[in-house]
């Protein structure tokens, strides 16, 4: 049944501040007195944001006007449920800020009513298929351990399980054993067998083009007639240094022959084409 009583008084609230709503614009203007605006009736009940459903309320008013609403409905209908959840998060939101000082009892009330209006409210939406992590498996990232749900195996990188990482697990031997050799760019923590490092898909990409460039460059240097890496330079656009520096990092045949060569020139040769390891 509709609460009459609490309606009459939310009703001289509402008024009485639209009537003195010029005064508190200058007040608020003038002095930076603090006002917060109130629908009169609330959005979760279909109001609108227009200026004939605002109101300036003070901390108080404001307060005491949801209240009033809450009181208004029945308990168990869903006006009440809307009104009581308005409240706890007015109550909350007041108290954090320190600008409504409100006794425990009060707010222990207040927010058991609000729960329970919850309960009800989400008791039975979210249950079985109608829950929406039905049929959902929580997956672990390999490359940088972040965790997330999925309806199917989105494939790899991706583990199912949450937080697989955070130990040494079968699933992280399995996981060194079977990519070891085709993912040598993902490089396990020893001391934190979770961490992995964290290295970018673009970041591997050019890794792997900068190698591709490497072999064919050493290559080229072989089935021509160089004396020595000096002579190829201009062949290749690059510095002698530089020459250097790409064979050294990509192909570990070449840190082999400059140790066994102890004259220390470097020249071509047709038997090492294809040759990088």
């Amino acid at each position: 049944m509709f609460n009459m009583n609490a309606c009459k008084y939310y009703n001289y609230i509402v008024y009485r501040a639209q009537q003195d709503s010029e005064h508190r614009q200058w007040l608020k203007q003038t002095y930076n007195v603090y006002y917060e605006l109130h629908h009169i009736l609330p959005k979760s009940l279909g109001g609108l944001d227009t200026n004939e459903n605002l109101v300036m309320l003070t901390l108080r008013e404001h307060f005491i006007c949801h209240l009033l609403l809450a009181k208004m409905y029945p308990d168990g209908t869903i006006e009440h449920d809307k009104m009581m959840c308005a409240i706890l998060y007015l109550s909350n939101r007041m108290c954090k800020n320190a600008q409504l000082c409100m006794n425990s009892r009060s707010y222990e009330t207040i927010r058991h009513k609000a729960l329970q209006c919850l309960k009800t409210r989400i008791a039975g939406k979210q249950q079985g298929q109608l829950n929406s992590c039905y049929g959902t498996s929580w997956y672990t990232n390999a490359y940088d351990g972040s965790n997330g749900k999925f309806k199917s195996d989105p494939g790899f990188p991706w583990y199912k399980g949450r937080h697989l990482f955070r130990g040494e697990s079968n699933i992280l031997c399995s996981y060194k054993q079977t990519y070891a050799k085709s993912h040598p760019n993902v490089v396990f923590n020893a001391t934190k067998p979770h961490v992995i490092r964290k290295t970018s898909m673009k970041r591997l990409t050019l890794v792997e083009n900068k190698k591709q460039e490497t072999y064919a460059l050493w290559n080229k240097f072989h089935q021509g007639s160089y004396d020595t890496i000096k002579s190829f330079e201009r062949d290749a656009g690059l510095s002698e240094q530089g020459i250097r520096y790409l064979f050294k990092r990509y192909i570990p045949r070449f840190i082999t022959d400059m140790k066994n060569n102890h004259h220390g020139h470097y020249g071509s040769n047709v038997a090492l084409v294809d040759c990088f390891n």
